[in-house]
């Protein structure tokens, strides 16, 4: 009598293993860019395909804006002194208040927010239980992000100086002498970029790079005052022009690429991609013929009769 003594069990991966050819599940697709006008309280959705709506209005001073892993957007009320929570769905509420000319904010991995409070000369986190407390006193705090150690970088911008906190509150400066800093962000090197408001009567602006060393260069000079920086899934740089209606992509050298004009905008200051969902499944979409028969023998042989 014969017995099947092992039964062929391959999973997914196995598969894939053996040639198959796969495509993420529906959801995964670019970026969204999201900006907020400073001059007329609103937020802008622009697609990857160049289509621009309006996501929220009815706010202030718009400023720093972070979306977090949920997809839900945080916006920063200069003015109101509130930051808000706005949904996919449009859908606003309240997160934060009682603040003190709150700009920039940046998610810990632990999923708490952090507001940089301008007026109030301090970093305030809020738990996503909604609970608010002071984690760190800094000088006029104007731009905020987070390191891949934990480490929050606070640039002054009245001190000139970026001031690195260890998640401990242990406090350090990273970099001085800046020409009042504005929004930062880290590139694929770990090289921190700077905004900095050279001239904020004539509007003259510039990037600087500090590598990890501490070495600074200007990496983009020539600006208007740079708001808040992302970098997109490409790898470009894009900048919101203040008291414009531009967004500029430059290269991830610094080489300027196109300038996208956000209609009705007048005074733009916040940006942020909408996170891209990751795949919860994997859609097979077919396997090749080597790669099925290749899968057929190696299963064969774990068969054995007796």
């Amino acid at each position: 009598m014969k017995k099947i003594t092992q039964t062929i069990v391959r999973s997914l991966i196995g598969i894939i293993g053996a040639g198959a050819t796969f495509m993420l599940a529906p959801g995964a697709s670019a970026q969204n860019l999201f900006v907020s006008d400073f001059g007329n309280g609103s937020v802008y959705e622009y697609t990857s395909g160049g289509v621009q709506s309006t996501f929220a209005t009815g706010f202030d001073n718009l400023g720093g804006m972070a979306f977090d892993n949920a997809g839900d957007l945080y916006v920063a009320d200069y003015s109101l002194e509130n930051v808000y929570k706005i949904t996919p769905g449009g859908t606003k509420s309240i997160v934060a208040t009682g603040l003190s000319n709150p700009t920039a904010m940046a998610f810990n991995n632990a999923g708490d927010l952090f507001v940089a409070n301008l007026s109030g000369n301090n970093i305030v986190e809020v738990t996503p239980a909604g609970v608010q407390s002071t984690f760190a006193t800094v000088n006029s705090p104007n731009g905020l992000i987070f390191n891949s150690a934990g480490d929050l970088f606070v640039s002054g911008k009245s001190t000139g100086n970026i001031t690195e906190i260890t998640p401990g509150g242990m406090q350090s400066t990273f970099a001085m002498g800046l020409s009042t800093p504005w929004e930062m962000v880290f590139d694929s090197a770990g090289n921190l970029l700077v905004g900095n408001d050279d001239n904020y009567i004539s509007g003259g602006g510039s990037i600087t790079k500090i590598t990890p060393g501490g070495i600074e260069s200007t990496f983009i000079s020539g600006l208007t005052i740079p708001g808040e920086m992302a970098f997109n899934n490409a790898g470009d740089l894009l900048v919101p022009q203040s008291r414009s209606d531009e967004v500029l992509e430059f290269s991830s050298t610094g080489s300027p690429l196109q300038t996208i004009t956000i209609s009705g905008a007048q005074d733009l200051d916040g940006l942020a991609f909408q996170p891209v969902p990751e795949p919860s499944t994997l859609a097979l979409l077919g396997v090749g013929l080597a790669g099925f028969l290749a899968y057929a023998r190696r299963s064969q042989k774990q068969i054995q009769t007796k």
